[in-house]
């Protein structure tokens, strides 16, 4: 039971590092990450299930959430729709986009396929429970995202980011284009919520398109806490 806690926790904190950087860092009310959990989720559990190899599949996987990502900065920032309405068009567009990657099924079924955390399983084979390899292995995936992180927003252009959210009018008087650093941060924080999705997907040992629904809430509630 704990190690099912530490699992789901940990999963979904990935998921709140991409809500942290676009409602506390960039003050985004992007509501984005509820298609893009699932996209993830979508796109991981179609290429496992193709044969493609588990790190090409997240790389894709995430791949796709930044994408989406990028759908709500343009519409935001050409299109001049407020980021709240832009984050909930692109959501509302996932839906069915998901919907077709899995072949128009709501879910799609993992059980049967070889997943991270089923290789996590042989590989740790009489030395260690699945249950607590899968959790040091989330623990250092975290960890690593967190630290990348870090270094990301101590370069000039994180700490432009990080600006930008406080005080846009000196981004510009610095003469840096704010959407251009709105945009990568949407889509940083989507990339992380669909690599969330399709750890949650192979978690939980299927994909589905209603995934998502509350998941922008939970981060929102974690980053409270």
């Amino acid at each position: 039971m704990l190690s099912s806690i530490l699992l789901e926790g940990l999963i979904y904190g990935i998921m709140v590092l991409g809500v942290f950087i676009t409602f506390r860092i960039l003050d985004f009310a992007d509501m984005t990450v509820d298609g893009s959990f699932p996209l993830g989720a979508a796109v991981a559990a179609v290429l496992v299930l193709k044969g493609v190899s588990l790190p090409v599949a997240f790389i894709i996987a995430f791949a796709c959430g930044m994408l989406a990502g990028l759908v709500t900065a343009i519409i935001h920032t050409k299109l001049k729709i407020p980021g709240l309405l832009a984050g909930i068009l692109t959501m509302t567009m996932l839906f069915s986009i998901n919907l077709r990657i899995m072949s128009n099924r709501a879910n799609l079924s993992l059980l049967k396929t070889n997943t991270v955390f089923t290789w996590l399983a042989s590989i740790s084979k009489n030395i260690l429970s699945p249950e607590l390899a899968s959790v040091l292995f989330l623990v250092l995936i975290v960890i690593i995202i967190k630290v990348l992180l870090d270094l990301f927003f101590h370069t000039d252009f994180g700490l432009s980011m990080g600006a930008l959210g406080s005080n846009p009018q000196l981004i510009i008087s610095q003469g840096m284009n704010p959407e251009i650093i709105k945009g990568i941060g949407i889509c940083l924080a989507n990339g992380l919520a669909a690599l969330a999705g399709s750890f949650a997907a192979m978690y939980q040992g299927f994909a589905d398109v209603n995934s998502g629904t509350g998941v922008v809430v939970s981060g929102l509630a974690s980053l409270m806490l």
